[in-house]
């Protein structure tokens, strides 16, 4: 079996990275420094292309290259190969779909193939190659299908995509190996995200191989990396890629905060990503299965900040990025069996033996211990011989006993309704307004709905202190819209209608998929995302749900977690404009054509069991 762990470190530009010379005082050259403290901290491969945006390497057609750029890229090649890493290897980038013609792409192809294919290389065409205008994909598909033709070696073949799920026509084509997905920046993608790469068919790899690069803004630090990495790998990634402001970028001025190479080279979260590597392959890795949220196999407290994967169950791997301490129930481990269960510190591999003899009850479960610290942990819990004490009784475990729901602070059913004003079902006396044609119609998910036209009706509940300034929130609501958007629509939402941001809102995006983000008083507007990726049905009622914890953001789509945004702090910054529902509050938002039916306020955060009890609260048989 093949033991290799994939753990990159990425470099956009690297023509562009000094072979001699550094600019800091007895370091000869920045290329080889870098590579070498790679290789040092337990890196296994370097991501990269030639030279980022830019076309440098030769023409449109590729009958001219810069003979200079070929000699440093091949002297770099040689050097990564000679110190026994593996190099994935970009050709290009779709910011040349444009520049290079069909039959460039070829000699380009060719020209990798030729100088660098007996070197450990995987090859992927082009870096976020499903951005490349219309009617240029043909470009990298021919690249692609050269690469297959000419390689001898037959080294694996992807492309770099912006999606962040597998993505026809490339997944399905016959040269494709595995797939390279992005989960994008100051973002945690939920598990759902992964699992749609898990179960996609055709059966291949996949990889995070665009997450959360450390420095590029100041609130993706190493923690941020952290996350991020231990949840693909548990996820079901075959490895993952490392990114670092000041290495991956080298000299894009004006792509996020200004780092040094030297200083981006000895961020945190690089050396605890070689350390996560030496967690994983000190176990039997290959075998561990996701888990994702089978209640068969784990019931989480927190589930959008945990994850776990086991080797049947022989072997259970938890990650817990929480601050609080409950992390929730182990399922189908074997009761004739002993289990040691060890915390490990990701930030310094350390380990704290919990017990040497962990049995579960009689049906295999047991309820994972508290985290030690708010920080995040791994908890590794093996087979360790034969029981010598009886099962334990059916265990209750801390976070996962009650999803029953608290009542919200708002609600509004559009089911009660008196001329132009909707009653607010909570009983708390925040009634919505229709506004220019917005109406009651008996077609709601349960009763009756909110329609709007698109044109220009709205509706609106009064800015009151008992509706902002949450420290934790859960926002609930059903829409179904008439059609593509077409532009991006807003079914709730509560910001400055004078451009100045703040507040909350639910995006949907012309293309049907959206996000959600807010603004908190210590955190700015469009810092955090967390998104939905699969577009809304039109004529179908869907269920979006927007969950602040203190600590970050999480939506769900039908009950299911979609997304998550970095780490965010403060409460919901309080402004004076009121919650709307498809209002146009800005240019690059238009009124909502559609239908919106029980949407609720909650001044606090829903669990995901409690999201779920919301969904099939109302969902249609």
């Amino acid at each position: 079996m093949c033991r290799f762990f994939y753990l990159d470190d990425t470099h956009r530009f690297l023509s562009q990275e000094q072979w001699d010379g550094s600019g800091v005082e007895g370091v000869e050259s920045q290329f080889k420094a870098v590579i070498d403290k790679r290789v040092e901290q337990g890196y296994t491969a370097i991501q990269s292309e030639p030279d980022g945006h830019r076309l440098s390497l030769c023409n449109a057609g590729c009958t001219q290259i810069d003979l200079s750029l070929v000699q440093d890229y091949d002297r770099k090649a040689k050097y990564i190969a000679g110190k026994g890493l593996v190099h994935n290897m970009g050709i290009g980038s779709w910011h040349h779909s444009a520049q290079l013609t069909e039959e460039g792409a070829r000699r380009l192809a060719r020209l990798f193939v030729a100088r660098f294919g007996a070197y450990p290389v995987t090859w992927f065409t082009a870096q976020e190659v499903d951005l490349a205008p219309a009617g240029t994909e043909s470009v990298w598909m021919a690249a692609a299908e050269e690469i297959e033709a000419t390689d001898d070696y037959d080294h694996p073949q992807s492309v770099h995509q912006a999606a962040g799920a597998p993505k026809s026509p490339w997944v399905e084509q016959p040269w494709h190996d595995f797939t390279m997905i992005q989960g994008g920046h100051n973002t945690l993608p939920s598990l759902a995200h992964y699992q749609e790469s898990w179960d996609y068919v055709p059966t291949k790899p996949f990889l995070e191989s665009e997450l959360n690069y450390e420095g590029m803004r100041l609130s993706i630090d190493a923690a941020i990396v952290r996350k991020g990495a231990y949840k693909a790998i548990l996820a079901g990634s075959s490895g993952y890629s490392y990114g670092s402001q000041g290495i991956w970028n080298v000299s894009l001025d004006g792509y996020g905060e200004d780092v040094s190479w030297w200083d981006g080279l000895h961020q945190a979260g690089g050396e605890q990503m070689g350390i996560m590597k030496r967690i994983f392959t000190s176990l039997d890795w290959p075998h561990l299965e996701p888990r994702f949220t089978d209640p068969a196999w784990v019931d989480f407290a927190h589930g959008g900040s945990s994850a776990v994967a086991s080797d049947s169950n022989d072997t259970y791997v938890g990650y817990f990025y929480h601050s609080s301490p409950e992390t929730g129930l182990l399922r189908q481990m074997d009761p004739a069996s002993a289990y040691r269960a060890t915390w490990i510190d990701p930030t310094t591999g350390d380990r704290t033996e919990i017990a040497t003899e962990v049995t579960p009850s009689a049906s295999g479960s047991w309820c994972m211990p508290l985290k030690p610290t708010e920080s995040d942990w791994v908890l590794l819990v093996e087979k360790n011989g034969v029981a010598t004490t009886a099962p334990g009784a059916e265990p209750t475990c801390a976070g996962t006993e009650d999803d029953q729901l608290p009542a919200p602070v708002g609600e509004w059913k559009f089911d009660a309704s008196n001329g132009d004003q909707v009653d607010d079902a909570s009983g708390n006396g925040h009634p919505a307004v229709l506004h220019d044609g917005a109406s009651v119609v008996d077609s709601g998910i349960s009763g009756k709905a909110l329609s709007l036209d698109g044109v220009n009706d709205f509706a609106e509940v009064a800015d009151t202190p008992g509706l902002d300034g949450f420290a934790e929130f859960t926002l609930s609501i059903w829409v179904n819209v008439n059609g593509a958007p077409g532009a991006n629509v807003t079914p709730l939402g509560k910001e400055s209608s004078t451009g100045a941001g703040g507040g909350a809102r639910f995006l949907v995006l012309p293309s049907g998929a959206g996000h959600f983000v807010a603004q908190t008083t210590n955190t700015g507007w469009y810092s955090g995302v967390a998104s939905f990726n699969r577009p809304l049905v039109p004529g179908t009622w869907e269920h979006l749900v927007a969950v602040y914890d203190g600590a970050q953001y999480r939506a769900y789509l039908n009950g299911v977690e979609t997304g998550a945004s970095g780490m965010i702090s403060g409460s919901l910054k309080d402004i004076t404009d009121p919650w709307r529902f498809g209002h146009k509050t800005a240019s690059n938002l238009a009124f909502m054509n559609g239908l919106i039916d029980e949407a609720q306020i909650y001044d606090s955060a829903l669990s995901d069991g409690q999201v779920i009890e919301l969904y099939e609260s109302y969902r249609l048989p």
